[in-house]
């Protein structure tokens, strides 16, 4: 019993995250059809795109700044001879997958 305990406290994190995700699962199957008339447009009822919709935008809120900030940082704190070619390809690297990510708007 004792061991049983030290595994479960262990792997807490685990445990809850896939018991979120088969949760996630149960409740998309259950609410899908209890709700026949929902179409790939129109699938998210009694307001369930609210917590997602501010889930994703507090998401882009920290994320954005911090690695913008952490590439910044990576720049300025380099040094060496490859230094100048690692922060070129770093930085057309990174414009260039904002850019992918604005145009397919991601």
């Amino acid at each position: 019993m004792g061991s049983c305990r030290k595994v479960l406290k262990r792997n807490a994190l685990t445990i809850a995250t896939i018991s979120a995700f088969v949760l996630g699962i149960v409740i998309g199957v259950v609410i899908r059809e209890t709700n026949p008339e929902l179409t790939p447009e129109h699938n998210t009822p009694y307001g369930l795109s609210i917590p997602g919709e501010l889930l994703l935008r507090a998401l882009n809120l920290v994320v954005i700044p911090l690695v913008s900030t952490s590439l910044i940082l990576g720049i300025v704190n380099g040094s060496g001879n490859s230094f100048n070619s690692k922060a070129f390809y770093t930085v057309v690297y990174y414009l260039g997958t904002t850019l992918i990510a604005v145009s397919l708007g991601t």
